[in-house]
């Protein structure tokens, strides 16, 4: 591949993950950016552990959480209201 084709390549593939994320934040109904979040209720949650290994060869185990959300949200300009769900991953 040539350089001028693989920077065609990632710009298609970033400009893929900014869309994904401003489709989050705009009403699906009149595709406004006001929106405002209702409510953020915990789903569930769950303890996990994962065993990873340091650049010195020393092995730790990680303890991570992981939340779920179901998230309301109403636009304030068409006043349309929506539910999305999410997760979020904690460290401890």
């Amino acid at each position: 591949m040539t350089p001028h084709i693989l920077s065609i390549v990632v710009g298609i593939v970033l400009l893929g993950v900014i869309l994904h994320y401003v489709w989050l934040l705009i009403c699906p109904k009149c595709y406004s950016f006001s929106i405002e979040e209702l409510r953020k209720t915990l789903l569930s949650s769950k303890e996990k552990h994962k065993t990873v290994t340091s650049t010195d060869g020393e092995q730790e185990k990680i303890r991570y959480i992981i939340n779920k959300y179901e998230i309301a949200y109403r636009c304030k300009r068409c006043k349309h209201t929506w539910i999305r769900k999410d997760k979020e991953l904690k460290k401890q």
